[in-house]
């Protein structure tokens, strides 16, 4: 049976892994064949790369896929690792917790900061004096492309009079102040979504509020790769999920500014550098 390593076809998830590995990956998607066979001389990754990066040749086959025919790949051995971004992996399943999502999937996930530190950030629009998760109330409706991270943050903060999600698949700073798209009679008043510069936000009118999850990436394999994703981790910068921590920015404060406690569990706010 064929070894392949899937790889997410979101471009921002290859550029940052050539980013943060500062090496020339031997990935070429540019490329819209999905399937690429390392023993090809005419394929832009060889045998000898993996060989390389992992002391291992078993790898034969490069597959990109989307991030949730990834996880489902590699949780059930059809793929032997696969990268993508931490981000899809909780919508995906529903579930913010990653440690869950391991245990409950047999899996050991690795993972690395993007070089930008994109997060899932709350946007008010500009002229909105409010910025935090702790403003927002029943009467919301908040707009983003994750809705089960999102509906997820919501069930863990553990809080009555949630807002109400709205579901789009993309631009969702265009939909704010809007009619809702599911009940017209009442307007977007917030967005939920990743957030890398900001750039995008603050030309349509909104401003970055509270940050209420931090991404990556990550390469996932099942326990059974436990000693080759070790080889992998080290070759490339990933590291067991929750090993590494940074100091998080990402704490309430008192009146003195002094840290009281985070806005979200520590899991998921402390991320890898």
């Amino acid at each position: 049976m064929s070894s392949i390593f899937a790889v997410s076809k979101q471009t921002r998830v290859t550029d940052a892994l050539s980013a943060t590995t500062e090496q020339v990956l031997p990935f070429d998607f540019k490329s819209r064949l999905l399937v690429q066979n390392t023993s090809d001389f005419d394929c832009p990754i060889a045998r000898a790369d993996f060989q390389n990066a992992t002391g291992y040749d078993g790898i034969d086959t490069i597959q990109k896929a989307a991030p949730s025919d990834i996880f489902r790949g590699v949780r059930n051995g059809v793929f032997r690792f696969g990268m993508f971004g931490l981000d899809m992996l909780t919508e995906t399943t529903g579930n913010i917790d990653i440690q869950q999502i391991a245990d409950e999937n047999d899996l050991i996930i690795y993972t690395k900061s993007y070089p930008n530190n994109c997060t899932f950030s709350l946007l008010f629009p500009k002229n909105d004096a409010r910025k935090s998760y702790d403003d927002l109330t029943a009467q919301d409706i908040v707009v983003t492309a994750y809705p089960e991270t999102l509906k997820s943050i919501f069930a863990n903060r553990a809080r009555g009079n949630v807002p109400e999600i709205m579901s789009v698949d993309s631009s969702v700073e265009g939909y704010v102040g809007m009619p809702s798209l599911d009940n017209p009679s009442r307007e977007v008043t917030v967005a939920f979504d990743l957030v890398e510069t900001g750039n995008t936000a603050r030309a349509n009118g909104l401003k970055i509020g509270e940050q209420l999850m931090e991404t990556g990436l990550i390469i996932i394999a099942r326990k059974q790769d436990a000693e080759l994703m070790e080889q992998l981790g080290d070759a490339w910068g990933f590291v067991p999920y929750g090993e590494e921590q940074k100091p998080s920015s990402n704490l309430r404060l008192v009146a003195d500014n002094t840290p009281l406690v985070p806005v979200y569990p520590m899991q998921m706010v402390a991320q890898i550098t």
